[in-house]
Protein backbone atom coordinates (compact mmCIF):
# COMPACT_ATOMS: atom_id res chain seq x y z
CA UNK A 1 0.00 0.00 0.00
CA UNK A 2 1.16 3.46 -0.78
CA UNK A 3 1.10 6.05 2.00
CA UNK A 4 -1.27 8.94 1.46
CA UNK A 5 0.44 12.26 2.01
CA UNK A 6 -1.58 15.06 3.51
CA UNK A 7 -0.69 18.42 2.02
CA UNK A 8 0.47 21.03 4.54
CA UNK A 9 -2.05 23.60 5.66
CA UNK A 10 -0.98 26.84 4.03
CA UNK A 11 -3.76 29.21 5.04
CA UNK A 12 -2.37 31.02 8.14
CA UNK A 13 -5.71 31.07 9.99
CA UNK A 14 -6.28 27.35 9.44
CA UNK A 15 -2.67 26.56 10.37
CA UNK A 16 -2.97 28.44 13.66
CA UNK A 17 -6.37 26.86 14.40
CA UNK A 18 -4.90 23.43 13.65
CA UNK A 19 -1.91 24.10 15.93
CA UNK A 20 -4.28 25.14 18.72
CA UNK A 21 -6.35 21.98 18.28
CA UNK A 22 -3.30 19.72 18.30
CA UNK A 23 -1.98 21.37 21.45
CA UNK A 24 -5.37 21.16 23.20
CA UNK A 25 -5.68 17.45 22.37
CA UNK A 26 -2.42 16.75 24.24
CA UNK A 27 -4.39 17.27 27.46
CA UNK A 28 -7.17 14.73 26.79
CA UNK A 29 -7.72 12.76 29.98
CA UNK A 30 -6.40 15.49 32.30
CA UNK A 31 -8.66 15.63 35.34
CA UNK A 32 -11.15 18.39 36.09
CA UNK A 33 -10.17 20.63 39.02
CA UNK A 34 -12.42 23.51 40.09
CA UNK A 35 -10.45 26.71 39.47
CA UNK A 36 -7.69 24.66 37.80
CA UNK A 37 -5.53 26.52 35.31
CA UNK A 38 -2.59 24.12 34.80
CA UNK A 39 -1.88 20.66 33.35
CA UNK A 40 -2.28 18.98 36.76
CA UNK A 41 -5.99 19.87 36.51
CA UNK A 42 -8.22 22.33 34.62
CA UNK A 43 -11.68 23.76 34.91
CA UNK A 44 -13.30 24.72 31.61
CA UNK A 45 -12.16 28.34 31.32
CA UNK A 46 -8.78 27.49 32.83
CA UNK A 47 -8.25 24.99 30.03
CA UNK A 48 -9.36 27.36 27.26
CA UNK A 49 -7.21 30.16 28.70
CA UNK A 50 -4.18 27.90 29.11
CA UNK A 51 -4.34 26.66 25.52
CA UNK A 52 -4.74 30.12 24.01
CA UNK A 53 -2.05 31.61 26.28
CA UNK A 54 0.41 29.14 24.71
CA UNK A 55 -0.24 30.98 21.41
CA UNK A 56 0.01 34.49 22.87
CA UNK A 57 -3.68 35.21 23.55
CA UNK A 58 -5.14 36.25 26.89
CA UNK A 59 -8.77 35.21 26.46
CA UNK A 60 -10.26 35.80 29.93
CA UNK A 61 -10.42 34.22 33.35
CA UNK A 62 -13.96 32.83 33.22
CA UNK A 63 -16.33 31.50 30.58
CA UNK A 64 -18.44 34.65 30.96
CA UNK A 65 -15.33 36.85 30.48
CA UNK A 66 -14.46 34.94 27.32
CA UNK A 67 -18.00 35.18 25.94
CA UNK A 68 -18.17 38.93 26.60
CA UNK A 69 -14.63 39.94 25.59
CA UNK A 70 -14.43 38.55 22.05
CA UNK A 71 -16.30 39.03 18.78
CA UNK A 72 -19.56 37.10 18.81
CA UNK A 73 -20.14 35.11 15.66
CA UNK A 74 -23.13 33.34 14.16
CA UNK A 75 -23.12 29.77 15.40
CA UNK A 76 -23.46 28.53 11.82
CA UNK A 77 -20.20 30.37 10.95
CA UNK A 78 -18.16 28.91 13.81
CA UNK A 79 -14.76 27.62 12.72
CA UNK A 80 -12.08 25.45 14.28
CA UNK A 81 -10.23 27.57 16.83
CA UNK A 82 -13.31 29.55 17.84
CA UNK A 83 -14.63 29.27 21.40
CA UNK A 84 -18.08 27.89 22.14
CA UNK A 85 -19.90 28.80 25.34
CA UNK A 86 -22.84 27.35 27.21
CA UNK A 87 -25.23 27.88 30.08
CA UNK A 88 -24.01 26.33 33.30
CA UNK A 89 -25.70 23.47 35.13
CA UNK A 90 -29.05 25.33 35.22
CA UNK A 91 -30.45 24.95 31.71
CA UNK A 92 -33.13 27.60 32.40
CA UNK A 93 -30.52 30.28 33.11
CA UNK A 94 -29.08 32.51 30.37
CA UNK A 95 -25.82 32.96 32.28
CA UNK A 96 -22.62 31.71 30.69
CA UNK A 97 -21.19 28.88 32.75
CA UNK A 98 -19.07 26.69 30.46
CA UNK A 99 -16.72 27.00 27.47
CA UNK A 100 -14.67 24.91 25.07
CA UNK A 101 -12.58 25.14 21.90
CA UNK A 102 -14.26 24.29 18.61
CA UNK A 103 -12.62 21.50 16.64
CA UNK A 104 -15.19 21.04 13.87
CA UNK A 105 -18.54 22.41 12.72
CA UNK A 106 -20.58 20.33 10.34
CA UNK A 107 -24.16 21.34 9.56
CA UNK A 108 -24.45 23.13 12.90
CA UNK A 109 -23.22 20.17 14.93
CA UNK A 110 -20.09 21.40 16.68
CA UNK A 111 -17.37 19.14 17.99
CA UNK A 112 -15.42 20.79 20.79
CA UNK A 113 -12.75 20.03 23.37
CA UNK A 114 -13.36 21.10 26.96
CA UNK A 115 -12.89 20.26 30.61
CA UNK A 116 -15.97 18.43 31.84
CA UNK A 117 -16.61 18.10 35.58
CA UNK A 118 -17.35 14.39 35.11
CA UNK A 119 -14.47 13.26 32.87
CA UNK A 120 -11.94 16.09 32.56
CA UNK A 121 -10.51 17.09 29.19
CA UNK A 122 -12.56 15.37 26.51
CA UNK A 123 -14.12 15.83 23.09
CA UNK A 124 -17.88 16.27 22.88
CA UNK A 125 -20.49 17.40 20.32
CA UNK A 126 -23.43 19.76 20.59
CA UNK A 127 -25.55 16.83 19.46
CA UNK A 128 -25.38 15.41 22.99
CA UNK A 129 -28.61 16.30 24.80
CA UNK A 130 -26.92 17.93 27.82
CA UNK A 131 -24.98 20.39 25.64
CA UNK A 132 -27.59 20.78 22.91
CA UNK A 133 -30.01 22.52 25.30
CA UNK A 134 -27.30 24.67 26.89
CA UNK A 135 -25.37 26.11 23.95
CA UNK A 136 -25.49 29.92 23.90
CA UNK A 137 -23.07 30.93 21.17
CA UNK A 138 -19.50 31.26 19.95
CA UNK A 139 -16.79 33.89 19.79
CA UNK A 140 -13.80 34.39 17.52
CA UNK A 141 -10.44 35.12 19.09
CA UNK A 142 -8.23 34.53 16.06
CA UNK A 143 -8.17 37.01 13.21
CA UNK A 144 -6.66 36.25 9.87
CA UNK A 145 -4.30 39.23 9.97
CA UNK A 146 -3.07 38.26 13.46
CA UNK A 147 -2.55 34.68 12.32
CA UNK A 148 -0.51 35.86 9.33
CA UNK A 149 1.70 38.15 11.40
CA UNK A 150 2.34 35.42 13.98
CA UNK A 151 3.66 33.08 11.27
CA UNK A 152 6.25 35.53 9.88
Amino acid sequence: KQAVSIPPITDPYLKLADDIQRYAKKFIGTKYVYGGKAPKGFDCSGFVSYVFKNFGYTVGSSSADIANKWKKIQFTEALPGDIIYFKGANSKSKRVGHSGIILHNENGIVTFIHSSTSIGISITTTNEAYYKKRVLGAVRVLEINEAMSSLK
